[in-house]
């Protein structure tokens, strides 16, 4: 695991297999988790809803909160608040949502508990579709952290 030490809460209701291109989700999902880390996040919380042909994720840390003056600007090309950051994480996320037809954004008010939420919405639903799913248990980050086909993107440990 690329994170060993985060506490995981993972509430994935019924959703199974994302419709959505597997390597860009991993690879918005790690920018998300690697921002969090380097915030002081300890725990991360990852629920998945899904209703009217959208799913939406919530990841939320308990880092270092992010002052609405940085909020206004986290998914500007090459802005950063990091000595060794090139500001090019949360931009080019959002660009691989935004190329799927679904969008990254920042909550506004938080998950309780947190200090911080992204959103991610993509467009359409698949439920019940993974028959080796797992529930509940924290995503590992690696390559095998997500099954990785062409259109899936499928959850499991």
């Amino acid at each position: 695991s690329l994170y060993p030490k985060l506490s995981w809460h993972v509430d994935l209701g019924a959703i199974r297999t994302l419709r959505a291109d597997a390597s860009m989700m991993h690879q918005v999902l790690t920018n998300i988790v690697k921002n969090a880390v380097e915030a002081g996040a300890h725990d991360i919380s990852l629920t998945v809803n899904g209703d009217a042909g959208y799913t939406q994720l919530l990841i939320s840390n308990n880092g270092s909160p992010i002052p609405a003056e940085v909020a206004r600007e986290v998914f500007v090309p090459f802005f950063t608040t990091k000595r060794s950051g090139s500001g090019i994480g949360l931009s080019l996320a959002r660009q691989m949502m935004m190329a799927q037809g679904g969008n990254l954004t920042l909550a506004d008010t938080p998950q309780p508990g947190y200090h911080t939420t992204f959103v991610i919405m993509i467009k359409g639903v698949c439920q019940n579709d993974a028959s080796s799913f797992f529930t509940n248990k924290a995503p590992t980050f690696t390559s095998q952290g997500f099954v990785m086909s062409k259109r899936f993107c499928t959850f499991r440990h």
